[in-house]
């Protein structure tokens, strides 16, 4: 399942949101649009997220790309 705020969101999806949707599927979880920093990535994925999509914040920042995973990667892995 894809959730998406869209691209540059101004309001991401929330945390609670992600994890309601998380809680009632069994299939991976993708969430989009909005997310612009590292602790938002890590928020998405902590709250159910499988997948996180980022587009413009890396396209002006290609720094981000590691702080994005790092903060992704600090997520303990489902199994």
């Amino acid at each position: 399942i894809y959730m998406d705020a869209g691209s540059g969101a101004k309001r991401p999806i929330s945390e609670s949101m992600i994890e309601k949707v998380a809680q009632c599927i069994e299939v991976p979880l993708i969430v989009g649009g909005g997310i612009t920093e590292p602790e938002k990535a890590y928020l998405n994925c902590k709250a159910g997220a499988d997948v996180i999509v980022v587009g413009n914040a890396i396209e002006h920042n290609t720094a981000l790309i590691k702080e994005m995973a790092a903060a992704v990667h600090s997520v303990a892995v489902k199994i």
